[in-house]
């Protein structure tokens, strides 16, 4: 199964590109996390990927869609690849 996750954001275009950019690239499922704080972004995120089983991929456009910091973002992705998940930011 491929992912894709769309952050937050106030622009409305931003969000149609970061959902075109996933699915050209072929997630079969996208979810988006709305007004969202650090907090509560990294629990949504982590009940994204707890749906995930090896081997899935999942998808983000930016890496700061996906966390608002490096410590955030290191902990993402220790659970990423710990629950053999595939991950890919399309950008980066």
């Amino acid at each position: 199964m491929t992912v894709g996750y769309v952050g937050s954001s106030n622009d409305d275009y931003t969000l149609e590109l970061q959902i075109e950019t996933l699915k050209k690239y072929g997630c079969n499922q996208i979810f988006h996390s709305k007004n969202s704080t650090s907090e509560t972004k990294d629990i949504q995120v982590l009940r994204i990927l707890d749906l995930l089983k090896p081997g899935d991929l999942f998808v983000v456009r930016k890496l700061k869609h996906l966390a608002d910091s490096i410590t955030q973002l290191l902990q993402i992705t220790n659970y990423i690849r710990e629950k053999g998940i595939m991950f890919v930011s399309i950008q980066e």
